[in-house]
């Protein structure tokens, strides 16, 4: 039975040791009750320990002076509580409550790691190697990754950096690095922020068998055979060539007096 229901617990025995000595015993040799149930002494129990052996000691008995207890006490009356208040889980710092991530950086962000261009991210330390590294803004690649000339790769720099294109720098490249410029551009809709379109260095493969064929038509005009059918492709393919970049202002000036 529990401390609550004791003395009416009391009560029962009592009267039990009193029925039994009642039976067994005379009442002049019974014991008095207080001695049968041990009721003077409250006092618990010492536990016995095994000599030689220190007694563990409980749980809250603490010694306040112990120098542990006391760099704790401290550590704990020197820490500032800061509202957490908005900050959800873009908290970076936990300052205060004992502890901070082992791998929090004082910034969060992936601005160390990747830069966007147009709707993708570059991958900054492949660049830096020489390759190209595309990502979706999850995190997924969209392409495996492409090794690519220093050349493309000050202009991608430039432009995830000083956030700029020089053209000038486009103009200088081979063909190959500017198709690669080309496609990353369109993939990532960069393109679309150019003032200036950039011609399709693709139509550029074929800049040399037009360069051929358009001598062939200066011939056939130069020995005066000027049908109207040379005449159409000789302006058409001049015209072409001087877009894509092959064909000078003088040279174009030279085939229009050819004409005359």
């Amino acid at each position: 039975r529990s401390a609550y229901d004791w003395e009416k617990t009391y009560k029962i025995l009592q009267n039990h040791i009193d029925v039994v000595n009642s039976e067994e015993k005379p009442a002049t040799k019974r014991e008095p009750v207080n001695r049968e149930l041990n009721m003077d002494d409250e006092k618990p129990a010492v536990p016995v320990t095994i000599p030689g052996k220190k007694a563990k000691q409980h749980i809250g008995m603490v010694d306040s002076n112990d120098s542990v207890v006391k760099n704790l006490q401290s550590d704990f009356d020197d820490a500032k509580d800061e509202p957490m208040t908005g900050k959800g889980l873009r908290l970076n710092k936990l300052v205060g409550r004992g502890f901070k991530g082992g791998a929090a950086r004082d910034t969060m962000n992936k601005e160390h790691l990747q830069k966007q261009i147009g709707t993708k991210f570059v991958v900054l330390k492949a660049l830096r190697e020489g390759n190209l590294v595309l990502r979706y803004p999850s995190g997924t690649s969209v392409a495996r990754k492409l090794p690519v000339s220093q050349a493309v790769v000050g202009i991608v720099d430039d432009v995830i950096t000083d956030k700029k294109f020089d053209v000038s720098k486009y103009n200088q490249l081979s063909n190959d690095d500017k198709k690669i410029i080309y496609d990353l551009f369109k993939i990532t809709r960069y393109d679309q922020t150019l003032r200036t379109p950039l011609m399709n260095p693709y139509e550029l493969d074929e800049a040399e068998k037009y360069m051929l064929e358009l001598a062939k038509l200066k011939g056939q005009l130069e020995l005066g055979n000027r049908n109207e059918r040379n005449i159409q492709e000789f302006c058409k393919l001049s015209s072409h060539l001087y877009k894509l970049g092959v064909l000078s202002n003088k040279q174009l000036q030279e085939n229009i007096a050819l004409l005359s």
